[in-house]
């Protein structure tokens, strides 16, 4: 019997996509320049400093306005610079889905994250699906199974140096690109029902691509003992960090990759007792098309934990997977822990803590 893929279309907005970088023009050139300021101020004070005299600026009047005239493709890149203003500003909500402004937010600003929230399909687009996957989305694929050389749009550090944030949301682009090639192989998942040995090549799937994930954040956690951090980057940091879970391998809700959230949709673990994300929580910084993704897999998620309740086989494959999960979300955990640690911070007297108002 022929079953023909329901998500095959369907995972397309959760795939990590190979692009051109293009750079900002015209009107939205000045994007760029304010991001990389705000990213390089000293303080959070400088930050909000640098970000209320800019977006207080004649440059800015007419971005509100010309959202609507932006191409599809367009749109994302002027979000992510937004988005690395609001977290170097330590703001985790500049809109609230009520429409509010926390104080201090500059209303131009506050104005044109609405705007461009509505063509997303998010207000708290301020999170990793776009700081993290959509600033490397042009080297993540091509660096999923070799090579360690991502080139983001945006760093918090200098060219010639690294930093703790920028390691982590590369960490965070390269194990949802490594985690992609579960989602290319969901079919082997979907009528679980009437596939139960299909299934459980799905499962063991599941769970070699975690091994690799495994490894990368082994890898990144050495790293980052010997990775510094700028006061601005600590701040981002922080900011994406806020909200974390008091279980050590539960993910705060701004740092799960949106193809993490399908991989455990695809199990089904939105329905356990002992959940590894926040994941209501998480699912709001997916932009519209990705959240519907995401909900897709959830179907595939029920039928999968009804089908490992009632064959032992899938069962036993079922429970190894989930343990791989959660020991990825385990190291994972461990290196945002380790990203906002306030130690060697760059430009600061050693011991010094940054100040997040």
């Amino acid at each position: 019997m022929t079953f023909l893929s329901a998500t095959a279309a369907t995972r397309i907005p959760l795939l990590p996509r190979p692009a051109v970088y293009r750079p900002l023009a015209g009107v939205w050139r000045a994007m760029d320049w304010y991001a990389q300021e705000t990213m390089q101020a000293s303080n959070v004070r400088d930050a909000r400093s640098i970000a209320t005299d800019r977006w207080n600026g004649p440059g800015v009047a007419c971005l509100e306005r010309r959202v609507r005239q932006l191409a599809r493709g367009q749109v994302e890149p002027v979000a992510l610079r937004l988005a690395a203003i609001g977290v170097s500003c330590g703001w985790p909500s500049v809109v609230s889905e009520g429409g509010s402004v926390p104080y201090g937010v500059p209303d131009r600003f506050a104005a044109l994250w609405a705007a461009v929230a509505q063509r997303i399909g998010t207000v708290r687009f301020g999170a990793v699906p776009l700081l993290a996957v959509v600033n490397h989305t042009a080297t993540a694929t091509a660096t999923a199974s070799a090579g360690e050389a991502f080139q983001p749009v945006l760093t918090w550090a200098d060219a010639e140096e690294s930093s703790r944030i920028d390691l982590l949301l590369a960490t965070a682009a390269r194990i949802d690109a490594v985690n992609a090639s579960v989602l290319l192989k969901s079919h082997l998942l979907e009528y679980a029902g009437a596939r139960p040995m299909t299934a459980v090549r799905g499962l063991h799937r599941v769970v070699r691509v975690q091994s690799v994930v495994h490894q990368v954040l082994q890898r990144r956690l050495e790293a980052m003992a010997d990775t510094g951090c700028t006061p601005s980057g600590i701040t981002a940091a922080l900011t994406l960090a806020a909200d974390a879970p008091g279980v050590r391998d539960r993910i705060p809700p701004r740092l799960v990759t949106p193809v993490q959230q399908a991989v455990e949709a695809m199990l089904g673990m939105r329905q356990l007792d002992s959940g590894l994300v926040s994941r209501p929580r998480a699912r709001r910084h997916l932009g519209r098309e990705q959240a519907q993704a995401v909900v897709a897999f959830d179907q595939i998620g029920q039928q999968v934990r009804s089908l490992a309740h009632a064959c032992t086989e899938v069962g036993a494959a079922y429970d190894e997977a989930v343990a791989s999960v959660r020991h990825s979300n385990v190291l994972y955990r461990r290196l945002i822990d380790a990203a906002v640690q306030p130690a060697n911070v760059r430009g600061r007297a050693p011991g010094s803590r940054p100040s997040v108002i």
